[in-house]
């Protein structure tokens, strides 16, 4: 195990017998929370850091789970007139669509919910990571506001008199 996931470390006792409407619902609103917490679009842009925490939690899941991604990054088709058109998936949407992904009954309900309440896990897990980061250059920061607020102060503004 590389990172500690949540469907292993609560392996036993199973939770989840069957999965009904309730549990799809809490797998939808706990995504939901992680695209509030870390979206990857800002204003309809891509957005940096965004990008970085979805493929951060989409690698980190992926390779604890053995699989070389959540679902695929590369989707193509053949339109109506018969040509190939494809387009590539954002970390973000391969996170989405596997999360999403009809349950089945290949695997039993309790891992299908273990395992997407831990991509969950993980991402404030990462969140938690950036948000310590931050903290921590919160004091070199202040200090540099207010050494930039007392040089405002000494200089002050000044306005000459004009002499007709």
């Amino acid at each position: 195990m590389l990172t500690d996931i949540f469907s292993y470390r609560y392996a036993q006792p199973c939770i989840w017998e069957t999965f009904y409407e309730e549990h799809r619902r809490l797998l939808v609103q706990s995504y939901q929370l992680l695209n509030d917490l870390c979206p990857y679009y800002v204003g309809g842009n891509e957005d940096k850091r965004g990008k970085e925490f979805w493929t951060q939690i989409h690698d980190l899941l992926a390779r604890e789970l053995g699989l070389k991604e959540l679902s695929p990054s590369y989707i193509g088709f053949y339109n109506k007139q018969n040509q190939w058109q494809g387009f590539y998936n954002t970390a973000a949407q391969m996170c989405e669509t596997w999360m999403f992904a009809p349950y089945d009954g290949k695997v039993s309900a309790d891992r299908y919910v273990k395992e997407r309440l831990s991509l969950v896990e993980i991402g404030f897990r990462q969140h938690e990571k950036f948000v310590a980061g931050l903290n921590a250059k919160l004091p070199e920061k202040i200090t540099a506001a207010e050494l930039f607020d007392q040089r405002g102060q000494r200089k002050g503004l000044r306005v000459s008199q004009r002499r007709e």
